[in-house]
């Protein structure tokens, strides 16, 4: 739930949000599933608001990601698997303290 709001949030302060192309083309990919059935999935995703936003949620949810994978800046260095959970120890260690 607080990964949900946290996405939300993110989303709504840098203005990102879900275009009207993205949401076709997810209806089509949906469509491309069922065979045959392509008019009838586009019709219940164009008449069910809820279903409409159950294909926009994942969408805006890696635009978020994208977004914040975009603007982190990531520093490698090799480390031991020792070293890794000493390092992970002191930083829960640390969280607790603060609490």
């Amino acid at each position: 739930m607080r990964l949900g709001l946290l996405l939300s949030h993110i989303g709504e302060t840098n203005s990102l949000t879900v275009t009207q192309e993205e949401v076709n083309r997810s209806i089509m990919d949906q469509a491309r599933q069922l065979p045959g059935q392509e008019q009838m999935v586009i019709e219940y995703y164009r008449d069910n608001p809820q279903a409409m936003a159950s294909l926009q949620a994942p969408i805006f949810e890696d635009k978020v990601v994208d977004f914040i994978l975009e603007m982190a800046k990531v520093d490698e260095k090799e480390m031991s698997p020792e070293e890794l959970n000493e390092m992970a120890e002191a930083e829960a260690k640390e969280a607790a303290d603060k609490k």
